[in-house]
């Protein structure tokens, strides 16, 4: 009996060490953020005001619910958590996400070394068609080091919307797993 007991702890052990689960607190923020803010505290439109056909972002309400919305009209518009997260190459990112709306959902993340470059492992975009109503999106993107061998070592996590869409964003949950 002992050893079937501490079998099924070391098991439960491993799993919750194998995730953990990353404080986004997009809810939280969202809920300090004032209304018609163009972005959501603690996270950035990646890119220039000034850029041509860069999409816009806003802070609203829908029935009574503090949401996100990124309108977007040629280009990508993506926002990322100004948070860095611990990661290493091989670990897989984990998105949930919470949203409706029309389009392309972009989800992401930045990936620097300890020394804060950021640089590009690659295919790190995921791209979620959008179902008109309200649901809880999943998606994972496996991290990698550098194509020029720069070692991962944080990450910021990104979302966005893709050309010609209109998201509403309820709700950002990630996790990364071994």
């Amino acid at each position: 009996m002992k050893k079937t007991y501490f079998a099924v702890v070391c098991a439960l052990l491993t799993v919750c060490l194998s995730s953990a689960e990353l404080a986004v607190n997009f809810k939280a923020d969202l809920a300090k953020t004032a209304p018609m803010a163009d972005r959501v505290k603690n996270w950035v439109r990646n890119g220039n005001s000034k850029v041509p056909h860069i999409g816009t972002g806003e802070v609203t309400e829908e029935n009574g619910v503090a949401c996100f919305k990124i309108e977007t009209t040629k280009i990508n518009t993506e926002f990322y958590c100004l948070k860095p997260f611990n990661a290493k190459a091989g670990q897989t990112l984990e998105f949930e996400v919470t949203a409706e709306g029309t389009g392309r959902l972009l989800l992401s993340c930045y990936s620097y070394e300890a020394s804060k470059k950021f640089f590009s492992p690659g295919n790190r975009l995921k791209v979620i068609k959008l179902a008109k109503d309200k649901k809880v999106y999943k998606s994972s993107i496996k991290l990698a080091d550098g194509k020029k061998g720069q070692k991962l070592a944080y990450i910021l996590l990104a979302v966005g919307a893709g050309p010609k869409s209109n998201i509403t964003i309820y709700d950002i949950k990630a996790r990364i797993a071994e």
